[in-house]
């Protein structure tokens, strides 16, 4: 949080921890505390680790006395922060950190986000439900202290998550954050769906980037996935009573491509237009794995930008 809206050279920074609510969750602010540029800065070149954290080898899943057992994207590591050297750690190793502080650090794959200003709601794109995210992961939820916040049931073709944003929040102390847009929970608006190894042709998988089209009240989602032939550009209309949402395809790239770089424009010279990347077509051949090297002509597999339009500005 700046401490003066659009200048981000100090502030607090915040991260969340989940309560779970069958698959939904409420979220509540820790604060990882207040740091100016000034502060960071002499350190951003570089730190060795063993100035910021102590730190041991787990046994039997148990941390030594005096030394915080969390699980982040390096594993299991028992750790404490070395007095004195709590603000660097909290941005240079905000996510260890965090995860001592009590912070949720299970979330697999998290990929985009897109702000609904329609409803005052953020979208969260989450490619794969898996490893710390689903429950009792002998690897990944082994040894945690904080506990194991997220228990879902695996989902490989992922989920897209939205929650509301509200005023007067207070942080895990008790004080206040000076914002009228902090996320209060997040529960899933859109799913895929997993057939055999597969996600079903009807429904999004692996989702990566995402958007909103204001008062057109559209969700884009784009895939980067291997369990579609092709990945697809898709547009949800959502459904305001909590229904299944409806889904467009309005593109599918080559194979091997993924989708990227979707940006909505809402007035150029009148008209509404939208961006899409195609990135890295015929890159992998999504049924054998391999290489579509020697197979396609020569600069087939470069990038695209195309747009779509126009469009009535709304």
């Amino acid at each position: 949080m700046a401490d003066e809206a659009g200048d981000l050279s100090a502030g607090t920074l915040y991260a969340a921890k989940f309560t779970q609510s069958g698959d939904a969750f409420a979220l509540s602010w820790i604060s990882l505390g207040h740091a100016p540029d000034a502060q960071i800065a002499p350190s951003a070149a570089g730190v060795p680790f063993e100035r910021l954290f102590r730190a041991a080898k787990p046994k039997r899943d148990a941390c030594p006395e005096g030394l915080v057992g969390i699980n982040t994207s390096a594993k299991h590591e028992c750790l404490a922060v070395v007095p004195g050297q709590e603000v660097l750690a909290s941005r240079l190793e905000t996510r260890r950190y965090a995860a001592i502080r009590g912070a949720t650090t299970e979330l697999r794959k998290a990929e985009g986000l897109a702000w609904d200003p329609d409803h005052g709601r953020m979208y969260l794109a989450v490619s794969a439900i898996g490893r710390g995210m689903t429950a009792d992961h002998d690897k990944w939820d082994a040894g945690r202290d904080s506990g194991d916040h997220i228990q879902l049931p695996k989902n490989k073709c992922g989920v897209i998550y939205g929650g509301d944003v509200g005023p007067r929040t207070r942080d895990t102390d008790g004080a206040a954050i000076d914002s009228k847009l902090v996320l209060q929970g997040l529960r899933p608006f859109v799913s895929g769906v997993p057939e055999g190894k597969r996600c079903a042709l009807d429904a999004m998988a692996n989702p990566d980037n995402v958007g909103w089209i204001p008062r057109a009240k559209v969700l884009l989602i784009a895939e980067d996935t291997g369990k579609h032939d092709s990945n697809v550009l898709w547009a949800a209309q959502l459904d305001e009573a909590g229904g299944a949402p409806t889904l467009t395809r309005l593109m599918t790239t080559p194979l091997g491509a993924e989708v990227a770089g979707i940006n909505w424009f809402p007035d150029v010279g009148g008209w509404g237009y939208l961006t899409v990347v195609v990135q890295n077509p015929y890159s992998v051949n999504v049924w054998t794995g391999a290489s579509y090297e020697g197979g396609i002509p020569e600069g087939a597999n470069r990038s695209y930008l195309g747009v779509f339009g126009h469009f009535p500005r709304f």
